[in-house]
């Protein structure tokens, strides 16, 4: 009762409640902390570690990829990428281009577009093993929470013409 009448006075002197808005930390720290989860996942890429790639994921993770949208629990993500990266070893997983980060207004929100190269000996359906070298682009949107950035969406693709060797594979 207290609460309406209070709400019902402030209209009255034309004042609106203000909402509690989220917000993120200043945006060097802001930069700083995007900056070590993208070298983190390159890391949890080159060391073939779910685990770490995970830990930048949020509770859900919507995806768009190839024509479809999928909603995953972080878990389930982790376990996508444990089958991914087993058996696998990585020559190169490099950005060919500076990662672009853009920030909303108040820091809780980052939107990250990147490419990568990626070099990559993995299991074939044979029992043998094949290199594998693609270059994907993908988008990432992160939500400030808990103290870090927490990836909520993810869209990809893979260029249909991929170099020989990224820049800095391994021979």
């Amino acid at each position: 009762m207290i609460r309406a009448l209070l709400i019902c006075s402030m209209a009255l002197m034309g004042c609106r409640p203000v909402a509690r808005r989220p917000h993120g930390p200043d945006r060097a720290a802001a930069m700083a902390a995007i900056e070590r989860l993208l070298a983190n996942d390159r890391r949890a890429h080159l060391e073939t570690d779910a685990g770490l790639l995970a830990t930048s994921i949020a509770d859900t993770l919507v995806s768009f990829d190839a024509g479809t949208v999928r909603a995953q629990p972080r878990d389930s993500v982790r376990a996508m990428f444990e089958r991914y990266f087993a058996g696998a070893r990585y020559n190169a997983w490099e950005d060919i281009q500076r990662p672009r980060i853009s920030f909303a207004n108040d820091n809780s929100l980052a939107w990250v577009s990147r490419v990568v190269c990626v070099d990559r000996d993995e299991p074939d359906s044979s029992g043998g093993r094949r290199r594998r070298v693609f270059v994907s682009a993908y988008v990432g949107h992160y939500v400030w929470r808990s103290g870090g950035w927490r990836m909520t969406t993810v869209s990809s693709t893979l260029s249909p013409h991929p170099p020989a060797r990224c820049p800095s594979s391994k021979d």
